[in-house]
């Protein structure tokens, strides 16, 4: 395993039992047995470190999808993977927090999927957040059924009301 790749294995392992907000560089170096001054050739911080993360065992790997169900199943499948550590990162409020990168690269999904141009940008953004709360309500339960989770976040957005002025 690469050195970054163990990092981002490092990382959701710690934030599956502390908030991310608790995690600090030195626990993270302790645990991996990373040098201070590697940790920071690939990363800018703990925050950099979990969306890099997020990149590599999350969003990279949700296949390109012809419809939006498909695209939410397969993300639920992989969040629910990782469901400690998001709940545990997704209360933050860092500038740099993984709950602003997930929203981000969901409303660009939605975008994708709706065909919609810039101009909707603010409304995909408010339904990718509205997405983002709820999945981390329901991973922050103990009776999680993701196939109802899926048609339950699909119902949120499946018809957005994009004529929603700005």
């Amino acid at each position: 395993m690469k050195i970054k790749e163990y990092l981002q294995q490092t990382i959701f392992n710690l934030t599956e039992s502390n908030n991310i907000d608790r995690v600090f560089v030195t626990q993270i170096l302790a645990a991996s047995g990373v040098c201070k001054k590697t940790f920071y050739k690939y990363f800018i911080d703990k925050y950099d470190l979990f969306n890099s993360a997020l990149d590599t065992y999350i969003f990279s790997k949700i296949p390109e999808e012809k419809n939006l169900h498909d695209f939410l199943t397969s993300y639920v499948s992989l969040c629910y993977k990782y469901r400690k550590s998001i709940v545990n990162s997704f209360s933050s409020s860092d500038h740099n927090s993984p709950k602003k990168k997930t929203i981000n690269f969901l409303a660009g999904q939605l975008e994708k999927y709706y065909h919609m141009d810039e101009t909707k940008k603010e409304v995909m953004q408010a339904y990718a957040e509205m997405l983002t709360n709820q999945l981390v309500k329901f991973l922050s339960s103990e009776n999680i059924n993701c196939e109802n989770l899926t048609d339950f976040l699909y119902s949120l957005v499946a018809k957005p009301d994009i004529n929603i002025e700005i």
